[in-house]
């Protein structure tokens, strides 16, 4: 499914499910995600019920290398935030 997780209004849970899905990836698979961009501040153009729980790449890195992946891109696009990680292979 797509376009799920920047529904999800609990950062702990979103920093959970990053942990799950770097360590079911396969060696060389890629995890592409959507979440909403926790890096700007709340502005009145866009609302949103679950605005202040959105993620930041530099708290998605940590998770993901856990399970041995890496950023390979990250598109940040107020109010979302698009991340690719690849796993690394022979690991």
């Amino acid at each position: 499914s797509n376009l799920v997780l920047q529904h999800i209004g609990n950062k702990e849970v979103n920093l959970r499910l990053a942990q799950e899905f770097a360590r079911v990836l396969k060696p060389g698979g890629v995890a592409k995600l959507e979440y909403l961009d926790g890096s700007q501040k709340k502005s009145d153009d866009f609302q949103s019920p679950v605005e202040g729980n959105g993620m930041t790449v530099e708290e998605l890195i940590p998770e993901f290398a856990k399970h041995d992946c890496e950023l390979i891109c990250a598109t940040e696009e107020h109010p979302y935030l698009w991340v690719s990680f690849q796993k690394k292979r022979g690991v």
